[in-house]
């Protein structure tokens, strides 16, 4: 999640106190009423860069009898994002910041399907294709100047009973997606690298793949001078098709 979405969502934030002075509470609700026996994972973030920001591994919590579920709180300043998945597969998600939750309470939403095809750049399916759903956006990018916005990574276990489903032709059907969100989606293939690509509600998405390929970059520095510590760092903007 990129800091600037991470600081808009601070500051909307709702302060509810938590009911233990050493835990984390959430409500956890289906069509706004109280969801019991509901699987939360929790994920403790971390900024491990200017925009990057990197979750732990999950701990898990059942939300009880008055939906609500517990997780013991690390300290003040404490970030972490919770996933839920209930029995039928609906799933939903929040965030805790201290004493904050957004939203107040973790709806679990209907799910719905996204579709898509990924071919090469002649039209052809690409051989070895495999998929995988990584994380959660909003409906739309319309908002945040058409740049893809990641409101929640999805570990492995959120998608447990929902694998993506690949056609020979290259057409794909991504199930168990919570109303209202795209999902960004991990691909890898032989002699087309890694990376990833956006579906959104609405209509079909169309990814063309290319080849992969290599950047060489070369420094030059005055004569008899060493070398300092470099970092370079390579970014991807996104294409039309939401290509990462």
């Amino acid at each position: 999640m990129r800091p600037l979405a991470l600081a808009a969502l601070l500051l909307a934030a709702t302060v509810l106190p938590a009911a233990e002075p050493d835990a984390w509470t959430y409500p956890v609700t289906r069509q706004g009423q109280p969801a019991a026996g509901v699987k939360v994972g929790l994920s403790a973030l971390a900024l491990t860069g200017p925009d990057d920001l990197k979750a732990g591994e999950s701990v898990f919590a059942t939300s009880d009898e008055r939906g609500e579920v517990r997780f013991p709180k690390p300290g003040r300043g404490a970030l972490a994002r919770l996933l839920a998945r209930d029995n039928g597969g609906h799933g939903g998600y929040g965030t805790l910041y201290d004493d904050n939750r957004y939203p107040p309470t973790l709806e679990l939403l209907d799910n719905t399907e996204l579709t898509g095809r990924v071919l090469d750049d002649a039209g052809k399916p690409v051989p070895g294709l495999t998929l995988k759903p990584v994380a959660l956006g909003p409906e739309s990018f319309a908002d945040r100047g058409n740049r893809p916005t990641v409101n929640a990574d999805t570990p492995d276990w959120f998608w447990k009973d929902f694998p993506p489903k690949l056609a020979a032709d290259g057409s794909f059907t991504l199930s168990g997606v919570p109303a209202g969100h795209s999902v960004a989606v991990r691909f890898e293939a032989p002699g087309f690298g890694a990376g990833r690509f956006w579906v959104l509600p609405g209509s079909p998405a169309a990814v063309a793949l290319r080849k992969a390929g290599a950047v060489r970059v070369t420094f030059d520095a005055p004569a008899g001078a060493k070398p300092g510590a470099l970092r370079v760092r390579a970014t991807r903007s996104a294409t039309p098709d939401w290509l990462e």
